[in-house]
């Protein structure tokens, strides 16, 4: 199955603090209208499916979408949770019709969780896409004025959970991890 707008809003938990420890005892995922059964080596394609900010980059240009797509999203969700910052979210103050929201999120993509090989990866998995010169745009106009800000860099999280997000936001989605190689991560170790 595959749900195709994972984000925060559609995660639905059941927890109890009486111990003075959150604890979570159940975890479900809502908003399962657009929710798709796509065996493997299927694909869905032709819009961009899931909310902007929480989307992967194969979905925002409107590619073929498969499984990894809810893993980059899921990523998302993650970083959310242990930082309380949505990395995507743009104050709609700075977009302009020729730099739209949509255009900065995916520089902030590129930005935080590409290295060359995802890009290469990403850009013949679009195949003959538009967003393709894009990208290359993007990635071009990286400087020392406009850095990169890969999340192996980032200080506030875990080098575990950074190496986990690594994996499951690689750019190209056919080097994402699966979600049971997710869980199988040593940073769910702990995880009852």
């Amino acid at each position: 199955m595959m749900h195709t707008d994972i984000k925060p809003n559609n995660i639905l938990l059941d927890w109890d603090d009486q111990r003075g420890e959150l604890e979570v005892k159940e975890v479900q995922i809502a908003d399962m209208e657009d929710m798709v059964h796509l065996p493997d080596n299927h694909y869905i394609s032709g819009r961009q499916w899931g909310n902007w900010m929480w989307r992967s980059p194969e979905a925002h240009a409107a590619a073929a979408i498969q499984k990894p797509t809810d893993m980059f999203s899921f990523g998302l969700v993650c970083i959310y949770a242990v930082t309380k910052e949505a990395v995507l979210a743009v104050d709609p103050k700075k977009a302009t019709e020729y730099n739209p929201i949509e255009a900065i999120v995916v520089r902030r993509q590129v930005s935080y969780f590409s290295d060359l090989e995802d890009m290469e990866g990403l850009i013949t998995y679009l195949e003959d896409s538009p967003w393709i010169g894009y990208l290359n745009f993007v990635m071009a106009n990286f400087s020392e004025d406009y850095p990169r800000r890969p999340l192996c860099l980032w200080s506030d999280l875990d080098e575990d959970l950074k190496d986990l997000l690594t994996k499951m936001m690689s750019m190209d989605p056919k080097r994402r991890i699966t979600a049971s190689e997710a869980l199988a991560h040593k940073w769910f170790a702990d995880v009852p």
